[in-house]
């Protein structure tokens, strides 16, 4: 619905309102001026003879930011017009004019509706917010719903601050045809620099996200955020929206143009559509003495402004602690199936015929015979995982993104047994019903503990040949990557603030190469002979490797399928039991380790543009270790570009791609066997770096590489390597390997699946020292004149923090997501107060300016000032006793009817 309609003002100014309700103008209700004019049967409404429209700003001190705005329609109408009640804020859209200029633009108030309903004509106040107060009414990224979240966090990169500003503005005048921005220029990042140049500094999307859904920050939020930062403030005027220090009201800003967006204009705004150009009076500095002509009504007050003693600014920094949310993590990983037992183990340890009549009574009826020499009876159940942050299964080869494995099969146990016939991974938890034969011990525990696992699918076929080992080099090459982190946690300034600081990604959890299980019998088999024929028959015949005697086990593995054991099964995917061969013992000449890494996963990082890059051996073709040294940072190559370096080339772009990578290893000591145990992680550091950490592999994020923004992290697949003499040598390419020795044995050929355990990505900094917490607070001058000290809180952006300030300021040094960054990146340190002239923390300047306002009485002063001498950004010179005081605009509300802004100003310096 269209309602419309003007009156002429005491002065002669014309004064419009247009109410669009639900977008539509199709049905038309036009306002009268008066009740004379409202006569005609098609108009039941009018305006009120009293104060009809008011407009007004909401500013109570210089901390306001942003400050709001109001309008109040007072009609008077025969019936109710409850179609002017909204549920929505953009839904009923309000502007105001004067002889054609707007000024005022906003919004029906949701969700409230009061009107008169006693007399046959009743009052009807229609109260309205301007855009910017609309603000609070929407969510970052618009997001309503979790699918919303989920996606945004999973794509959160980094945002300029006029990006976000934009974003705002967007949402607050999405029912108005379009708007512009000016800025005094009172904040640059530089002397000199560019107008706009501070509103290039960029902050994380993953802080106005926070920890859930419900977290979510307002459009007001984020905007007073970044006000608030800056020391900036902005008022709406019509369409036009004005950022500007307070500082810059002692002489009257400078307008310059920040931003326009219009559907209807693509050049200058209009100033005889909406009266928002800068050569306009309205909006130039102006300097108006008050005299009884500019005055309107015979009652100004004054009063003196609260004074304090000290302000402090508080700074609540969002920390950083993981560098992306691990697929292992339980705020990531959530149920893609119920539990299912998958697999059932028996097995007893011995050649002998106690032995065999113990394993044939476990496969037959489960039955525990008392036979002590060492036996397993146990039900593997899983389940099914899947990741927010994380796609787990399988790629299509180099510069691919995995397929979600949980998504990529019909059946439970085909996505389980998938892991047995190809190079893929998957997450799930796994755990055990134990019936603990031959331990005396039939006590029932009350539920199977499980445990979280990403689980690398390799298949090794035991075969050691080139030509029939499995996985071969073009089934790993097929499978890349195997898991991809896709969340938007780990967007972040990575690289310290200054150079004195070192920052590092620390990489930590456990490593287990499961071994082939080499079950020499099948629950079939077994159950087709009696005992004492499977005791003449197979005994000692087909013996599986034993951790415990030189002398093998029985050993024979069942799979379930939908709820119930089913013995035709004969293949699948083994869990680590525990209780598999132990093999390939790590010798070395005198027993001297030698070996810092063995490779174990290859994986790529990136970070904004940059990619990680190790180095695997050095000029002379020599190990290299897996030390800090090692890695480096170089610009990041698409499959693409390196296929177009290559033209006809396939595997030299491979090779060249694949140069860009890292891997992940274990670092075992002499006399451990490489398969069939857990490793941790290999450590590369020392306390001489400074790492709050107890172990993991720690890679530099140096200041000078300014690494910043969005983080992808692959798990390519598993490395390719050759075990020979009694170590694994190292490779350049993840698929591919050198033959050396006189035994050389592919290690992957005798590893059923690599298992991942307690895996982390955290950040540290060596500048990491004792402090207590984060939270900061910057503290202007303190007068000791008498004692009122104000507070403020919650800058929740904030500068980046040397060295020296995480010292002198008591810091923990943790790397914050919320720091500001400069356009190329890195920390920002410092801006340049164009009004002082000085260069040093927004902070800073924040409390020093604030502290010059309030230190010090200041006259605030209520006034009537007709329309044609109001300027809502001029200075006005008023006569008291003798002495002449400068003032400047703090609030004020128009009435439009009878031509006079009620004015609140406060007292400015001269």
């Amino acid at each position: 619905m269209l309602l419309e309609g003007h009156f002429t003002n005491i002065n002669g100014k014309d004064v419009s309102v247009k109410i669009i309700t639900d977008g539509s103008t199709s049905d038309k209700l036009h306002i009268a001026a008066s009740e004379k004019e409202a006569a005609s049967p098609d108009t039941m409404v009018w305006f009120s003879a009293n104060d009809p429209v008011q407009v007004e700003t909401e500013c109570d001190n210089i901390l306001t930011h942003l400050v709001g705005g109001r309008a109040t329609i007072t009609l008077l109408t025969r019936d109710p017009l409850l179609s002017l009640f909204t549920s929505d804020v953009h839904s009923a859209t309000v502007t105001i004019h004067t002889d054609g200029y707007c000024i005022f633009a906003g919004y029906l108030e949701p969700r409230i509706y009061t009107q008169e309903f006693s007399d046959e004509i009743n009052q009807l106040q229609l109260n309205c917010i301007a855009c910017i107060s609309s603000l609070s009414y929407t969510y970052f990224r618009n997001i309503q719903t979790t699918a919303d979240y989920e996606l945004q966090r999973r794509e959160a990169d980094t945002s300029t601050l006029m990006s976000l500003m934009i974003e705002c503005l967007d949402a607050a005048t999405s029912g108005h045809p379009g708007y512009a921005v000016f800025y005094d220029g009172s904040i640059l990042t530089t002397q000199g620099g560019l107008i706009d140049s501070v509103f290039g500094a960029k902050v994380a999307d993953i802080l106005w996200l926070g920890e859930s859904e419900d977290d979510v920050r307002t459009h007001e939020d984020i905007m007073i955020d970044i006000l608030s930062y800056l020391n900036l403030h902005m008022v709406q005027i019509g369409r036009t929206f004005f950022i500007f220090s307070a500082a810059s009201l002692k002489t009257g800003p400078k307008w310059s143009l920040l931003s326009i967006n219009s559907s209807e204009k693509d050049i200058a705004w209009s100033l005889e559509d909406e009266g928002m150009a800068i050569g306009d009076s309205v909006y130039t500095p102006t300097v108006t003495a008050i005299d009884v002509n500019k005055a309107y009504g015979s009652n100004p007050s004054i009063d003196i402004d609260e004074v304090f003693n000290q302000i402090i600014l508080n700074v609540s920094p969002t920390k950083l602690s993981n560098a992306l949310v691990s697929p292992l993590d339980n705020s990531s990983m959530s149920p893609a199936s119920s539990r299912f037992y998958y697999v059932t183990e028996y097995a007893a340890d011995g050649e002998g015929e106690r032995a065999g009549r113990a394993f044939w009574n476990l496969v037959n009826t489960g039955a525990d015979n008392g036979y002590n020499g060492g036996m397993t009876y146990m039900d593997y159940a899983v389940r099914i995982m899947k990741s927010k942050q994380w796609a787990i299964g399988y790629g299509i080869g180099p510069g691919s993104s995995p397929w979600n494995i949980s998504e990529a099969f019909d059946e439970d146990e085909t996505k389980v047994t998938a892991l047995a016939s190809m190079v893929a991974a998957s997450l799930m938890q796994v755990g055990a019903r134990d019936y603990k034969p031959g331990k005396g011990d039939t006590n029932k525990a009350g539920q199977i503990s499980m445990s979280d696992y990403l689980v690398v699918g390799v298949n090794g076929n035991g075969k050691d040949e080139d030509d029939l080992r499995y996985p071969t080099e073009d089934a790993i090459k097929r499978s890349i990557p195997v898991a991809e982190y896709i969340g938007g946690d780990g967007n972040a300034m990575y690289s310290p603030a200054d150079p004195s600081m070192m920052n590092y990604l620390v990489i930590s959890g456990s490593i287990i190469l499961n071994p082939r299980y080499r079950a020499g019998y099948n629950a079939e088999t077994v159950r087709s002979l009696t005992q004492g024929a499977f005791i003449d028959s197979y005994k000692a015949k087909h013996m599986a490797p034993s951790r415990y005697n030189k002398d093998g086990r029985y050993l024979c593995f069942e799979w379930w399928r939908k709820g119930a054991k089913d013995q035709k099964l004969t293949d699948g995917w083994i869990p680590y039991t525990g209780d598999g061969p132990q093999e390939y013992e790590y010798r070395s000449p005198g027993g001297i380790d030698k070996v810092d890494k063995v490779d174990v996963l290859w994986c790529m990082l990136r970070i904004g543009e940059k990619v990680l890059v190790e180095r695997k051996v050095d000029e002379q073709g020599n190990d290299l270790t897996g030390s800090i040294e090692d890695f480096t940072w170089q610009e990041y190559k698409t499959m693409s570009q390196c296929k177009a370096a290559h033209p006809g080339d396939e595997s030299a772009a491979v090779d060249e791609y694949l140069e860009q990578t890292f891997t992940i290893g274990i670092d075992p000591v002499v006399g451990d066997k490489i398969v069939g145990d857990e490793f941790a992680i290999q450590t590369n550091f020392g306390p001489d770096t400074n790492i709050n950490a107890s172990d993991g592999m720690a890679i530099p994020l140096p200041y000078g590489e300014k690494l910043s923004g969005k983080i992808v992290f692959q798990i390519l697949g598993p490395d390719d390597g050759y075990w020979s003499d009694y170590h694994k040598k190292r490779h350049a390419t993840m698929f591919r390997h050198s033959k050396w020795g006189n035994d050389n044995i592919p290690l992957l050929s005798h590893v059923s699946s690599i298992i991942i355990k307690d895996f982390q990505v955290k950040m540290y900094s060596d500048a990491q020292n004792s402090g207590e917490g984060n939270d900061l607070a910057y503290m202007s001058a303190v007068t000791h004149d008498f004692y009122n000290r104000k507070e403020i809180s919650g800058l929740s952006i904030h500068s980046g923090f040397t060295s020296e300030e995480v010292s002198a300021f008591n810091l923990s040094g943790d790397l914050m997501v919320s720091t500001v960054r400069g356009a190329d990146g890195s920390a920002l340190l410092t801006v340049y107060n164009a009004t002082t002239g000085e260069e040093g923390k927004p902070e800073q300047f924040y409390v020093n300016d604030v502290y010059a306002w309030l230190s010090a009485p200041r006259v605030k002063l209520t006034i009537e000032i007709r329309e044609q001498y109001f300027n809502p950004f001029g200075t006005y010179l008023v006569d008291s006793a003798g002495k002449e005081r400068k003032f400047a605009v703090l609030n004020f509300k128009r009435s439009l009817f009878d031509g006079y802004v009620r004015t609140v100003l406060i007292e400015v310096a001269g």
